[in-house]
């Protein structure tokens, strides 16, 4: 991992043309330019590196109005992608290896978001045209969930990473050491117990995915869009896709501001007690996925007298979370300071 062809990171490069992505070959001229005018070195990309390319494909739909047609504003758009994939694979002059891989959200459909964006015929383009260069798309995710109205009822077990997992202990590097918060935090399940484990003093450890910790080049590909924990952090929480286990990943902390907490942004009675209930809840229902299907109805009763979660703040998502960013700073760290046996790298990763 040479530090000497690392580009100066105060460049940025942006171009204004095409507004739509009704003609691919604009965009991709665009993503070109842009690549251009950052002044890469000619070797940034070498004849048999192993490239990883990170989209953002967090959910096959808007979440609000589920469906075709409702993907665009959401993830990393195909065009783009195949782009870059072209632009690599001149770089790597019929060697090395192309990984298009996410971990997107645990209750996806990967085949829809396929679906939708033509995946597979992309990668069959890019395959003919480049047929010294293995081009692979992988949905790393070790699960796929089953949600009714965001409960999850069941879990279908998938390949995840072929190459497996890296589990890198960050200790005490990591931005959760010394914070109040530490014992509360959840992740990205019921089981909080698991979450707090792995975050605790100054253990602090997360579970990647091998695929991108192997690689000599990875190229992220975010969808610059405001998330409602973190706001706009341009390719920065586009990391958590390459996690194995997302529950290691803390996401808010329990409770109310008074309480140490960023669940809720007032310490009002009402959220106390909906914590306080839902607190109860969780515990009942971890693990247990009878109890699951049973706890849908009680949600919907729920939300008479809490609100909708498009209309009440809740689940750290405002300003005020004081969690997520240490989360995803985290994986920054892991992933340019580590390497795909967990060890610390000479040189930070291209």
């Amino acid at each position: 991992m040479n530090t000497a062809v690392q580009p100066d990171p105060a460049c940025v490069a942006a171009f204004r043309g095409v507004e739509h992505y009704d003609d691919p070959a604009a965009v991709g001229s665009l993503v070109v330019e842009a690549l251009d005018a950052l002044g890469l070195p000619d070797d940034y990309v070498r004849p048999h590196d192993r490239v990883v390319l990170k989209p953002n494909w967090v959910k096959e739909h808007d979440e609000r109005h589920p469906g075709p047609g409702q993907w665009e504003h959401v993830v990393t758009h195909p065009a783009v992608i195949e782009a870059v994939i072209r632009w690599v694979g001149t770089q790597l002059a019929g060697s090395g290896s192309i990984t298009i891989c996410d971990a997107p959200q645990t209750d996806s459909s990967f085949a829809r978001l396929n679906e939708y964006c033509g995946l597979d015929a992309m990668i069959d383009r890019c395959r003919r045209d480049f047929p010294g260069t293995t081009i692979a798309l992988l949905d790393l995710r070790p699960e796929e969930w089953h949600t009714v109205d965001g409960v999850t009822v069941s879990k279908t077990k998938l390949p995840g990473d072929p190459a497996g997992d890296t589990h890198v202990a960050l200790n005490d590097a990591s931005e959760f050491v010394g914070y109040h918060g530490n014992g509360k935090l959840f992740g990205a399940s019921f089981n909080l117990a698991e979450t707090n484990e792995r975050h605790s003093g100054e253990r602090h450890e997360y579970l990647l995915c091998r695929t991108p910790m192997d690689a000599d080049v990875l190229i992220n590909l975010p969808k610059l869009k405001t998330h409602k924990k973190v706001g706009v952090t341009c390719a920065l929480k586009n990391l958590v896709g390459i996690n194995a286990n997302k529950n290691w990943l803390p996401h808010h902390t329990e409770g109310t501001p008074d309480q140490g907490g960023d669940q809720f942004p007032a310490s009002t009675a009402k959220a106390k007690l909906e914590h306080s209930w839902m607190g109860r809840a969780k515990r009942v229902v971890n693990g247990r996925p009878l109890l699951s299907r049973l706890f849908v109805p009680l949600k919907k009763m729920g939300r008479l007298f809490f609100g909708d979660t498009q209309t009440v703040v809740r689940s750290g998502n405002w300003h005020g979370n004081d969690t997520c960013w240490r989360m995803v700073l985290d994986l920054n760290k892991c992933l340019f300071d580590f390497d795909g046996a967990g060890q610390p790298r000479e040189k930070p990763l291209r």
